[in-house]
């Protein structure tokens, strides 16, 4: 059964700790590839994001173009309404059939918010849930006995931190792919 990686995320933008959660998840789990999915609307953020969704795609696919092991879904782009993890795991389940494995791929962070997600249940059951974690630490929440810890370097970056340094006229080298860099300067993005 080959084994391949989702990431979700509103990737507004995405930056290097994305990718290297990525890079990671292929290098501990064995796995073939990892699919990045950027949410049209996610529900628990407590704003709309500020790029645009065709903004944030355009993003990723910038952003993981260097690898061959990084794809970039539409998925949730082309779905009305909410995204909810639950419903994308489920098309891609029905997608690609019994052929694959999917772990889906999440911080720390949201493991501790997973019981207020759509189905978090449901989600635990149809794929391998596998939680991004500091050195030493391990999984906390009502799931942490249903998830798989995955060690990660200790990256401090985020994208409001990105956002804010680009509103305030502050270098985002080395946080973000060139690419995106490049992409976000060219739109005027978070300025």
């Amino acid at each position: 059964m080959e084994k391949v990686g989702v990431l979700g995320g509103t990737f507004d933008p995405p930056h290097i700790g994305h990718l290297i959660l990525a890079q990671e998840a292929i290098l501990r789990l064995k796995l073939k590839e990892v699919n990045f999915i950027p949410a049209a609307y996610p529900p628990h953020k407590g704003c709309s994001p500020i790029a645009s969704p065709s903004q944030r795609l355009k993003m990723v696919d910038l952003a993981t173009s260097e690898d061959p092991r990084f794809k970039t879904l539409d998925i949730e782009l082309r779905r009305p309404g909410p995204s909810y993890t639950v419903e994308t795991i489920q098309e891609l389940r029905k997608a690609w059939g019994p052929v694959k494995e999917i772990f889906f791929l999440m911080g720390s962070d949201s493991l501790r918010e997973l019981s207020t997600w759509r189905e978090p249940e449901l989600l635990v059951k149809i794929c391998q849930v596998v939680v991004a974690i500091r050195p030493g630490q391990s999984p906390q929440g009502r799931f942490a006995q249903e998830v798989i810890p995955l060690e990660m370097p200790l990256i401090g970056v985020s994208s409001t931190q990105i956002r804010e340094r680009v509103r305030k006229g502050e270098p985002i080298s080395y946080l973000v792919p060139k690419a995106v860099e490049a992409y976000i300067r060219r739109e005027g993005l978070y300025g």
